[in-house]
């Protein structure tokens, strides 16, 4: 922009403000191109440097048009234009904001107003985001004092443009603002931090800002720094604070953060601080990479920074922060030559020569068996403790020894934040910060499979904590060992049950254990997807789905320790994950299997139903009940209805039957799940109840031809309601069972392929399976589809992982499925806007 141009033809300030943002856009065009060609710090280094030529080119402007020929010497204008935050770390990325701090001082003659508010019109007009602040620099240390925020933003100041004059005043203030109360400040900092972590939680699609080992874990060592050190640079700390191998480490991770960055936001074309799946093949391809390589250099990148960042940070705080009291208490704890165990949680010198890592292993197998604290003190000693000339011997039999313990997990834990799991245990290495794009899993390979260890050491489910309960010492020990290392064949080509059934089976040879445990683990892993595949994708009350399932484990040993091991692996992904219908699903195909396993025999439709009608007949609730409804109950058709409920349910959902007086009644319930039961002496428009809850997912359906001719219906979904919501549902039910209207239907995509029909399930019931996209609204067409061709299912089980929808139905064989498949699969397949 040639400003006197501008000038000498009398543009207006919007026609310059327009002038650049067309200038700013062909800038902003770019940038794709100059970043293949240079990356990185240097890649943002450049666009800080573009952004000041932009903001010094505005202020010469403004001042030339201000003053015109009696534009005064630069330095005599109490004006100065300050970078803070990433732009004043010469960090700034694409479309991050542009933090600026104008400095002014006021000098009646100069009229500084006018042209400060001209400047930023100007900016603001041209389209730059800014963050700014205008303060009389006699104000600045009273706001920073007040405001620890603005301190640290004065922290990074960086001179623009403007008085230098004003400036090196500025700077004595900046000193002075430093200093001030430099503890109080580290505190709240500190403090601040752990908030943002809470708030943004390492996750598969973690933020790279401000996450656990994002830049903000660098910014926060910086900050810290400062105010102790008066640095200009994290270099320039002293080496006993953070050596050079520190230094490189934590300069490489964060080059690879800034490449990452800068890529997010030329990908989404805003600022994006987030590695979303959706944006991850663009940012790989920006970079060049892998995509699976990228994720996972990406985790690494972060673990590094978070670990090299706060082990710093204590090395800076830890004299200041120290209250003398506490010494005399590490004294007392102290457990070894540079090792203390005060309060529960371990601690070590931050200056202590190297231990070989085997001895610190050793100290830590032989403290009680609880869940332990690690300061990250102690992670320090663990990432610089030595790894070289391991006794390999020595390490299997402490491994070994450690997996003897209840809560090994924590220890696992530590060793995993100081980079060193990997060296120790071999089948983890392929895994290491591996990503799982599977829309399901929330961490890497190698954090899930130590939460799957914390998952067996806390059990919350009784049920299966009374199974637990049951193994021998040496079962779960082996369960351990097999929690932590059943994913360890992932990140291959082939089927990571396989392979990672292999890799345990010699490893558990190399640690030690016996040949008859070493095949158990095997299975273990083996089949460590097979309860949780089959509880959700099959007909568990099929005595073929519990034949085949129970064939594979052969006996009550595998299945409980199965049983355990899937429970631990669902619930350390999350709670939600292992939710009560996940639970129930589970421990109906345990009972099932124990009970085939132990008789040595798979009981057929006919066995099964007669033996719970004798269970049902003692039932002292059965005893009660008038005559009539007693041979009314045992005259139910259904061997489904028998199977899927407890005695007491039966009872329970027969007599509100027998008592229906309207056409209709229904039930909420809303505890752990949202759960409707519906009652109904004609069908049920189940299609509209879908759509208008389209947005919940159902997770299972049961539909029961009962006696007098009503039916019983009964959807549940995957999680509980606001209570406020229940209100709008009852509205739905009473509109569809008064006025049974049908509902809008979207389009239906689903391939002939994705449908599989077997009318020969069993003796009573056809099975339909539709593996497809998910689809919103794909369970409302599916029903309406069967309630047009007057096909009534017996029950629905209902899965979505991976945005793919599995979808199980069990069908009356004595309706018209079986006669109608052909025309099922056509009503299915063909597009709703075209039938």
């Amino acid at each position: 922009m040639n400003i006197e141009t501008f000038i000498a033809e009398n543009r207006s300030e919007f026609e310059v403000a327009q002038k650049i943002k067309e200038e700013i856009k062909t800038y902003i065009a770019s940038l794709p191109e100059i970043f293949e060609i240079d990356q990185g710090k240097h890649f943002l280094v450049k666009h800080t440097k573009n952004i000041d030529t932009i903001l010094t080119t505005v202020y010469k402007y403004i001042l030339r048009k201000h003053f015109k020929e009696y534009l005064p010497l630069i330095n005599t204008i109490p004006i100065t234009i300050v970078a803070m935050g990433s732009y004043g770390r010469e960090q700034l990325c694409i479309y991050s904001d542009i933090d600026l701090l104008i400095i002014y001082k006021e000098v009646p003659a100069y009229n500084t107003q006018p042209v400060i508010e001209s400047f930023l019109q100007i900016l603001w007009d041209s389209g730059l985001k800014l963050g700014h602040r205008v303060h009389e620099v006699d104000t600045l240390f009273d706001a920073a004092k007040e405001d620890h925020t603005i301190k640290t933003a004065l922290l990074e100041s960086r001179f623009i443009y403007g008085s230098k004059y004003l400036w090196y005043h500025t700077e004595q203030i900046l000193k002075r603002i430093q200093n001030y109360e430099p503890i109080a400040y580290a505190e709240e900092k500190l403090a601040e931090r752990k908030e943002t972590i809470q708030k943004y939680p390492f996750d598969m699609q973690p933020d790279i800002k401000h996450a656990p080992g994002g830049l903000r874990d660098v910014n926060l060592l910086f900050w810290i720094a400062k105010v102790f050190y008066n640095i200009g640079k994290i270099k320039d700390l002293p080496s006993y604070i953070i050596s050079e191998s520190e230094y490189k480490e934590l300069m490489i991770s964060m080059e690879f953060l800034f490449r990452i960055r800068s890529a997010l936001h030329l990908s989404a074309g805003r600022k994006s601080d987030r590695l979303i799946l959706e944006l991850i093949p663009d940012v790989a391809q920006k970079l060049k990479m892998d995509q699976t390589k990228m994720v996972q250099k990406t985790f690494e990148a972060m673990h590094h920074i978070h670990t090299i960042s706060f082990i710093i940070i204590k090395r800076l705080v830890h004299t200041r922060f120290c209250n003398p009291q506490n010494i005399s208490k590490l004294r007392n704890a102290r457990v070894s030559k540079n090792h203390y165990i005060c309060e529960g949680t371990h601690y070590a010198s931050l200056y202590e020569k190297k231990r070989p890592v085997t001895e610190v292993l050793e100290e830590l197998i032989h403290f009680a068996d609880k869940e332990q604290k690690f300061d990250i003190s102690f992670i320090s000693l663990l990432k610089f403790a030595s790894t070289s000339h391991i006794d390999k011997n020595r390490l299997q039999t402490l491994l070994k020894e450690l997996f003897d313990k209840e809560k090994p997990s924590c220890v696992l834990l530590a060793l995993h934040q100081a980079h060193q799991l990997t060296t120790l245990v071999a089948p983890l290495r392929k895994v290491a910060y591996l990503p799982q794009f599977d829309g399901y899993h929330t961490q890497p390979v190698d954090l899930h499979s130590i939460y799957t260890l914390k998952a067996l050491e806390n059990i919350y489910d009784t049920r299966v904590c009374e199974v637990y309960d049951t193994l021998s010492s040496s079962q779960k020990r082996l369960l351990r060992l097999v929690a932590f290392l059943h994913d360890c064949g992932k990140g291959r080509k082939k089927d990571h049950s396989l392979l990672g059934a292999g890799m345990i089976k010699k490893y558990c040879l190399t640690l030690g254990f016996t040949e008859k445990e070493a095949q158990l683990a095997y299975t273990l892993v083996l089949y460590h997807t097979l309860m949780s595949n089959t509880a959700h994708r099959e007909d568990i009350y099929s005595e073929k789905v519990i034949f085949a399932f129970v064939a594979k484990l052969k006996s009550k040993e595998v299945l409980d320790m199965l049983y355990v091991l899937t429970y631990a692996d669902i619930a350390s992904v999350s709670k939600e994950a292992y939710s009560p219908n996940n639970a129930r699903l589970l421990f109906e195909l345990y009972k099932h299997a124990s009970e085939a396993i132990l008789n040595k025999t798979v009981l057929n439709e006919a066995a099964k139903r007669n033996k719970i009608e004798k269970r049902l007949k003692k039932h002292p609730a059965f005893l009660l009940l008038p005559n009539l409804l007693q041979k009314k109950i045992l005259g139910i058709e259904s061997n489904l209805f028998f199977f899927k409920h407890a005695p007491e349910e039966i009872i329970d959902i027969a007599q509100r039957v027998y008592s229906l007086k309207e056409e209709y009644s229904y039930h909420i319930h809303n505890h752990e799940f949202l759960s409707i039961e519906i009652i109904r002496r004609t069908s049920v428009n189940l299609g509209y109840i879908l759509s208008k809850l389209s947005n919940l997912s159902v997770v299972n359906m049961d539909i029961f031809n009962l006696f007098n001719g009503i039916k019983y219906f009964k959807i549940d979904f995957d999680e509980a309601i606001e209570e406020e919501e229940i209100i709008y549902i009852r509205q739905i039910l009473d509109e569809m069972l008064i006025w049974d209207k049908k509902p809008k239907l979207k389009i239906l995509n689903i391939k002939p392929k994705e449908i599989t029909i077997n009318c020969n399930h069993s003796k009573s019931y056809a099975k339909m399976k539709i593996v497809t996209d998910d689809q919103k609204g794909l369970m409302a067409n599916i029903m309406t589809i069967f309630d047009d061709i007057g096909i009534d299912i017996a029950s629905a089980k209902i899965q979505t992982i991976k945005n793919r929808a599995r979808n199980l139905f069990l069908i009356e064989k004595n309706g018209k499925f079986c006669t109608n498949k052909e025309l099922v699969i056509e009503r299915l397949t063909k597009k709703l806007n075209k039938g």
